[in-house]
């Protein structure tokens, strides 16, 4: 399976989880559809980096695991900007069926797949660099 699939299916198991503890406290809890997401972002994102270093990255190189979760929590959050604003947006702005918090959080969760690829890549688990012997 290449890293992007892989990368596909964590993110989708995050998803489940982040859509499922939304849907609890909306639903059943009645709680605020942004509060709501902000609690099920958090639980998504811890999930998703310790799958992410276990399996989807395990080839790449790793930091100590302080600093790695650093990064990831920073390009997590800058994904989670754009994919957070694009909810909100669509949660205040949107006409029906656009604004049910369900349908915005899958919205918003594809358009933000690419910038978190990206960033896990570049930043949080870098290429493994090769050793040269001369």
């Amino acid at each position: 399976m290449t890293r992007f699939l892989r990368f596909c299916v964590v993110g989708a198991i995050g998803f489940i989880v982040d859509a499922g503890i939304l849907v609890m406290l909306t639903r059943l809890l009645g709680i605020g559809p942004i509060r709501s997401r902000a609690v099920s972002f958090t639980v998504a994102v811890i999930i998703t980096w310790t799958m992410n270093r276990i399996w989807a990255f395990r080839d790449r190189q790793q930091s100590s695991i302080p600093r790695e979760l650093i990064f990831y929590i920073t390009m997590q959050i800058l994904g989670l900007t754009v994919n957070f604003a694009l909810y909100t947006g669509m949660v205040l702005y949107a006409s029906p069926p656009f604004n049910y918090p369900l349908i915005s959080l899958c919205i918003a969760s594809a358009v933000a797949l690419s910038f978190n690829y990206i960033a896990m890549l570049k930043y949080v688990f870098p290429h493994k660099p090769t050793s040269v012997n001369n």
